[in-house]
């Protein structure tokens, strides 16, 4: 991967931008590769050298990095907590795959609280009705996964919590708002048989697309939900809010003028067009190599 400085930033800023301390170790798969799109990691493979971005696009992973360190730092000083552990399992395939766990609690009785750290935006928050993301939860009870097994101890229960890097004070009287810029969100937790079918199915998944690819040069295509694409939505929304209104978000106008006639004159409905956010948005880093994306512009310019 390339970097650029198109914004000058000092020699050092770039450096503390550009530090890259990531490793999966001896694994062939991690659980947060194995809960992504396997198109996207394959591209990424083959293009990597090819890749360009400017430093300053790594704001937020520079900012997640932070809170990574400073937890760490914290956890180190405790009897009853492990910081940033690396754990590895190996498949009945022969995959090695492994997930680096933020933090782990020891409770009085010998269970284990499993943490993930999350820096995202209110606005994912409001989105999901302050309630985990539903791709957050296969990577979590992941990460209980390699704890149990690897420990043989009992997970008690699976946390999020949730750095808001936008959250603004003079909003959190609103309810709608979340009331604190950090917030712990319970993760559903699976059965033993329900996390090891989703390994099995994920890892599965990986290693036919690999041999696919070596074989035909072939991609499996990504799903709606690994585009991110937002369908047409109408939305619920009040005057002097840039968002809709908690429950506002419709899938037809119908919904949304039902809801519009529950409420005051201050409130109105607003259209928005369907998109893929992820490769429009600068959120794929091999957009421009995808086959697949490269069709739905063409098909949208034909429109």
């Amino acid at each position: 991967m390339k970097y650029t400085n198109n914004h000058n930033l000092p020699p050092v800023v770039v450096d503390a931008l550009t530090l890259d301390s990531y490793s999966k170790g001896e694994s062939d798969l991690s659980i947060s590769e194995m809960n992504d799109s396997v198109r996207i990691r394959l591209l990424r493979v083959k293009h990597h050298d090819e890749i360009v971005r400017d430093v300053t696009e790594n704001a937020a992973i520079f900012q997640g990095n932070a809170i990574h360190a400073a937890m760490e730092k914290a956890a180190n000083k405790r009897d009853d907590c492990i910081a940033e552990e690396r754990l590895f399992m190996t498949h009945e395939s022969g995959y090695i795959y492994s997930g680096a766990i933020d933090l782990q609690i020891e409770n009085p009785d010998g269970t284990i609280d499993v943490i993930d750290f999350k820096s995202t935006s209110v606005w994912t928050l409001i989105l999901n009705d302050m309630k985990v993301k539903e791709e957050w939860v296969p990577q979590v009870n992941g990460y209980g996964h390699l704890v149990e097994n690897n420990k043989d101890v009992t997970v008690r229960k699976l946390q999020i919590v949730v750095v808001l890097r936008d959250w603004k004070s003079s909003k959190k009287e609103d309810s709608n708002y979340p009331a604190a810029p950090i917030m712990v969100l319970d993760v559903p937790m699976w059965s033993s048989e329900e996390r090891e079918n989703y390994i099995n199915e994920r890892i599965k998944v990986f290693q036919e697309a690999k041999f696919q690819h070596l074989a035909t040069g072939k991609l499996p295509e990504c799903t709606q939900e690994e585009r991110w694409v937002r369908g047409e939505k109408w939305a619920v929304m009040k005057k002097g809010r840039k968002s809709a209104i908690r429950g506002g978000l419709k899938s037809t106008e119908e919904e949304a003028i039902d809801f519009l006639k529950t409420l005051d004159s201050k409130h109105y409905v607003e259209h928005r067009a369907g998109r893929n956010v992820r490769c429009e948005g600068n959120f794929c880093q091999v957009a421009e190599w995808c086959s697949q994306y490269q069709s739905i512009l063409e098909e949208n310019n034909n429109d």
